[in-house]
């Protein structure tokens, strides 16, 4: 992937993240395990020493910053290495009643579970160069696993929540997509941003579906954006290789298609195809150009049976463009596409690359489809 049109104003955007307050992370749970991690397991500004286990034998330093994010399961903290490089570091958690055993080795295998699954996707990838994913790929994935040497495999600092002794290190970006929808506005500039990346985007998880994998988890906080305007894909923790048979685990109801949220709650197993990213994928465009979701849905809608109700009685055609910042009918038709009711139907990031227009117009002709 080389530059791509509206790049420069992406990149513009990602600068004014460093000028601009930010919250690190709204989910109680994750406020409850910063301020644990902060004052009883890694506190800040002090200089810590950790084992790698990409690279047994070897120690790094680090020193812990700011609180950059957060998610369900986990922090991620800006840390800063001896040469002054920063890095993001991963911190997993969970809720569990230390008195009840058997709710503690399920929250640690499920912990684990994640922990692996995103440390082995530069195995599902081939065992490619980290620089390579990074930069030729746009993937960001783990580069380190970092431990606290002499610990105990989990910290209990207080009675309902367990914080996990292995931590995933990333390459540090400017922000998330999330964080940057918020800056963007009418003008040509902000126009330029979103055109730049909705390309990225749908480029990006194309590349990531033509090495046989399914992100699984699609939306605005799991695309990150560097300071060149780069768009990179982040957060691995539910991938799955093409085909094969899984059940879907509860993350973003929003952003479930009709047919995986149904499958979800029967705990049904369903072969993983690549169209289970594209309703995800379409979704996240939306919010992109729109700062909403399709048809009301809320982004923190927990009720799947509320957003099943509303996604029975829409289609791709009754989406509402109104207020959606000069949206191309190229872009619109691009996301009603990947939003086929049927998943048989339903187009694929690599399919739209290759038939739509959108992806052959320069910066000019994107206006001219305003």
């Amino acid at each position: 992937m080389g530059l791509e049109t509206g790049q420069a104003a992406l990149a513009d955007y990602c600068g004014m993240l460093r000028l601009t307050e930010r919250e690190a992370c709204t989910e109680t749970a994750q406020q409850v395990s910063d301020l644990l991690i902060s004052t009883q397991v890694m506190p800040p500004d002090r200089n810590l020493v950790f084992e790698s286990l990409f690279n047994p034998g070897s120690r790094v330093n680090l020193t812990r910053g700011e609180l950059l994010g957060c998610g369900g399961t986990s922090n991620v903290y800006s840390m800063t290495q001896e040469d002054g490089t920063k890095v993001a570091v991963k911190i997993l958690s969970s809720y569990a009643q230390m008195t009840n055993l058997a709710s503690v080795l399920s929250a640690g295998a499920s912990a684990m579970k994640i922990m692996r699954r995103e440390a082995g996707i530069s195995e599902l990838l081939g065992n490619q160069d980290l620089d390579d994913i990074l930069y030729n790929d746009r993937l960001l994935v783990p580069s380190d696993v970092l431990r606290l040497p002499g610990k105990n495999d989990w910290f209990f600092p207080e009675q309902s929540t367990v914080i996990y002794n292995f931590f995933l290190a990333f390459p540090i970006a400017a922000g998330t997509l999330e964080d940057v929808v918020p800056l963007l506005d009418t003008t040509q500039k902000s126009f330029a941003a979103r055109v730049s990346a909705t390309v990225q985007m749908v480029k990006v998880v194309a590349g990531l579906h033509r090495k046989g994998l399914v992100h699984g988890d699609l939306k605005p906080s799991n695309f990150l954006v560097s300071n060149s305007g780069i768009v990179l894909l982040g957060d691995f923790s539910y991938a799955y290789v093409r085909g094969q048979m899984s059940t879907f685990p509860i993350i973003t109801w929003a952003f479930f298609s009709p047919e995986n949220i149904r499958m979800a709650t029967q705990f049904s197993q369903v072969r993983v195809e690549l169209t289970h990213d594209s309703w995800m994928l379409a979704f996240t465009i939306y919010f992109l150009w729109c700062g909403r979701l399709p048809w009301g849905i809320a982004i923190e809608e927990g009720d799947y049976r509320k957003i099943v109700a509303i996604l029975d009685q829409n289609t791709p055609e009754t989406l509402n463009f109104h207020n959606c910042n000069g949206i191309p009918a190229g872009i619109q038709q691009l996301i009603r596409l990947l939003l086929a009711k049927d998943p048989s139907r339903r187009w694929t990031p690599e399919k739209a690359i290759a038939e739509l227009n959108i992806f052959k117009l320069n910066r000019s002709e994107y206006a001219a489809q305003t």
